[in-house]
């Protein structure tokens, strides 16, 4: 019986604990999104290989055609679980609109180690360039192996 009673004891003191902190320090890292500078470590892109070969596959076709780069810049909220909600991705400027979608895309398949408050993970605001750059590849060597150049 001793037993049972401890332990409602240390139920009571942990409620009584709860009850007695305001509601809005119980929830500050879920309740609420936080901005880059309000946080102690940034979310980092942590498949950027895949995101890398995302944007060369959607690069639209015509303005690689015509060799046109273009940069979108995109913000979006990345979860306390590093991945970004895709319902929250707005784009914030575009040189040119062809480019605005398949960036889109792009970012919401992104997933980051997330932001942290007090050594908490918690949902933060990302505003991010994303660039498309027409790659050329080196021109094939004019000698062969074992001839002089």
């Amino acid at each position: 019986m001793k037993t049972r009673n401890w332990r409602w004891t240390a139920l009571l003191a942990v409620v009584a604990a709860a009850a007695t902190t305001p509601l809005s320090a119980q929830t500050a890292d879920t309740a609420r999104t936080y901005e880059l500078p309000e946080v102690e470590a940034q979310p980092v892109l942590a498949n950027r290989a895949d995101a890398a070969r995302m944007l060369e596959r959607t690069y639209p076709s015509e303005q690689r055609l015509r060799r046109e780069e273009g940069t979108v810049t995109l913000r979006f909220l990345v979860g306390s679980d590093g991945v970004v909600d895709s319902a929250r991705v707005a784009v914030v400027m575009a040189t040119q609109p062809e480019f605005a979608e398949p960036a889109t895309r792009v970012v919401r398949t992104m997933r980051f180690s997330p932001a942290t408050v007090g050594g908490r993970p918690v949902p933060v605001w990302v505003t991010l360039p994303v660039t498309y750059m027409v790659h050329t590849r080196p021109a094939p060597p004019t000698w062969t192996p074992g001839s002089r150049p």
